[in-house]
């Protein structure tokens, strides 16, 4: 996996790409793609609390499907193409003897 990342303490940005051989015993080899990446903002910037917000998008495609649950599959997850776009959103504080960081995402999905 290869990533470039930027952050500057208002605006950060991040791009990914990856490229995978799976193999395995009385199963055919597949190979899988990705890419992906996304960008956030400060909302709060403060030295012990942080609030950021962003949009993500992410793409993965694999050559071969193996979700069936046969002899000579794999039997996981592995769409030809897999599309997703999100909004995260991470609050961290921190006191003197606490911290804690919260991260979620809304999105929506598509594969195929």
């Amino acid at each position: 996996r290869g990533q470039l990342s930027y952050d500057d303490q208002t605006i950060g940005g991040y791009g990914y790409g990856s490229w995978h051989k799976l193999v395995g015993n009385n199963v055919k080899s597949n190979t899988r793609g990705e890419v992906g990446g996304g960008v956030y903002w400060y909302l709060r910037n403060a030295e012990d609390s942080k609030l950021t917000a962003g949009l993500s998008l992410m793409g993965m495609s694999y050559d071969n499907d193996q979700s069936y649950f046969t002899y000579g599959h794999g039997g996981y997850f592995s769409p030809q193409s897999f599309y997703a776009i999100g909004v995260p959103v991470m609050w961290a504080q921190r006191t003197e003897r606490f911290s804690y960081q919260v991260k979620s995402s809304v999105g929506v999905q598509h594969f195929k």
